[in-house]
Parts: structure tokens; C-alpha cells; sequence
């Protein structure tokens, strides 16, 4: 009985802070006021079909339910986890203007100067390179080794190919690759 009313206890101090009446819990969970209230007054238990819907309304974990108390060290973790994947998307954002802020210079600085597009290529395939060792393991999620070793492979190989061509054979190679690859 004791259990009861601890875990009854506990869902009403969860469900005060979420400043939800029983009539508010009761219609999101879609049962009556009285299961609330005998859940409250540790008559009864809930439905274990209800366990995770309780946990989203009361912004809980299944555990803290289950052992109705609040899990601190469970909540640092993922605090730190949603910090860390902050600090990820971070890098990574600034990472990505820094390929599209270095490559549209580069663009517009060889246009202006040569009036036509030769070793921006270089540029361009030196940075693929960078994204696939950089931010292809961050975006893939499953057979990361796999893509990013492919990924680099290829943009290596591009590199390499643009940086043995003259000129002229840079653009049409380009052309053509993205021709076949990108035009019906």
C-alpha cells in the first residue's frame, strides 16, 4: 500500500508542475477523472498501455514512473548528451559556411581574374575531400567507415584527375560528369 501511495504521490507532484488540473490529465490521457484521482490516492495503478503516454504528458522518464522518483543522474546525462549534440550541429553549421563562403570567393575571384573557371575545380574538389572526411561520418548514420572511406576515395580521385588536366579538360570533364549524372 505504501508503494501505492508513493507512486500516487508522485504522479500528482508531477502533474502540479505541469500545472494540469486532473480533468486536464485525465482528457490527455483520454481516461476518466476518477482513474486519475485513484492513481493519485494509490487506490489503484494505472494501465501499463497508459505507461508511456503518462511519461510524455508529465515530461518523465518510463523509470521515474516505474520507481516513482526523479532520476538526477539519468537527467544530467541526457543534458549532457543534448550538449554535446549542440556543440556537433554547431561545428558542423560553422563548417559548412566556411565551405560555401570559401568556395563562392573563390568562384567570384576566378571569374574576375581569368574571366573563366579553371582552378576553382581544385577548389572545389579539394573541399569535397574535406566533406567527406569532416561531415560525411556526422550526416551517414549507418556503415559510416564504408561511405566515408568511398566518399574520400572518389573526391580524392576527383582531385586528382582535376589537378592533372589542363584547363580546358577540367571544364569539359566536369561537364560531362555532370551531365550523366545529373541531366536526364
Amino acid at each position: 500500500m505504501e508503494n501505492k501511495m508513493k507512486f500516487g504521490q508522485f504522479i500528482a507532484k508531477k502533474r502540479k508542475e505541469q500545472q494540469m488540473t486532473q480533468k486536464d490529465f485525465a482528457s490527455s490521457l483520454y481516461v476518466t477523472e476518477s482513474a486519475v484521482s485513484k492513481w493519485e490516492r494509490g487506490v489503484s495503478y494505472p494501465d501499463i498501455s497508459l505507461v508511456s503516454e503518462i511519461c510524455r504528458v508529465l515530461q518523465i522518464t518510463e523509470h521515474e514512473l516505474i520507481t516513482a522518483s526523479e532520476d538526477y543522474h539519468q537527467r544530467q546525462l541526457e543534458k549532457r548528451g543534448n550538449y554535446f549534440l549542440n556543440i556537433v550541429k554547431t561545428y558542423s553549421a560553422i563548417l559548412y559556411g566556411a565551405y560555401l563562403i570559401s568556395l563562392l570567393a573563390c568562384f567570384i575571384v576566378n571569374l574576375v581574374i581569368e574571366h573563366k573557371l579553371d582552378w576553382f575545380y581544385i577548389v572545389l574538389t579539394a573541399e569535397l575531400l574535406a566533406f567527406s572526411l569532416l561531415n560525411l561520418p556526422l550526416i551517414v548514420s549507418k556503415r559510416k567507415g564504408l561511405f566515408t572511406v568511398l566518399g574520400s576515395f572518389i573526391s580524392l580521385n576527383l582531385l586528382l584527375l582535376v589537378c592533372s588536366c589542363t584547363r580546358e579538360e577540367t571544364g569539359l570533364l566536369l561537364h560531362l560528369y555532370v551531365h550523366l549524372h545529373f541531366m536526364p
